[in-house]
């Protein structure tokens, strides 16, 4: 069977964006490892339609607290859920919040929930975190450290 031009062409092109997704992720684990950075910044937001909320963590001689801000958000959907050394933070919004000509594509993009992982330091004990404080849009969370 012989394929034709464009065939051959999309494959060819198709092979080249895996390897070029491929070669940047290596290189941005390589980053992460030697430098402790995310290079390049990834965006807060997706295009599927969740966004990163603001996170703080503090870390103390026997804990780690998180500190999450969620406005918008609806509090009575908040999951937490632990797996290793992370954390995942998800929490559906009030409502979708919909934006025109969003970034230089002008697309338009909406928004339906918030999502992010944190990944703690090998000492903490995820399977032990508590929510100590939910207020209107913020909520923390603590992480105790194991001895």
């Amino acid at each position: 069977m012989v394929m034709s031009f464009e065939r051959i062409r999309k494959r060819i092109l198709d092979e080249f964006d895996r390897l070029e997704k491929e070669i940047e992720a290596t290189f941005t684990s390589i980053m992460e490892e030697a430098l402790g950075i995310l290079y390049p910044p990834k965006p807060m937001w997706s295009p599927e339609g969740t966004l990163e909320p603001l996170i703080n963590i503090k870390e103390y001689d026997d804990k780690y607290t998180i500190i999450v801000d969620l406005p918008y958000a609806n509090l009575n959907t908040l999951s937490i859920d632990a797996k290793g050394k992370s954390i995942t933070i998800k929490c559906l919004l009030k409502k979708r919040i919909k934006f025109d000509r969003w970034s230089t594509l002008q697309h338009q993009r909406e928004f339906y929930e918030y999502k992010k992982t944190v990944v703690l330091p090998d000492d903490a004990d995820t399977l032990n975190f508590k929510v100590v404080k939910r207020r209107e849009c913020m909520v923390v969370i603590e992480v105790p450290k194991r001895v």
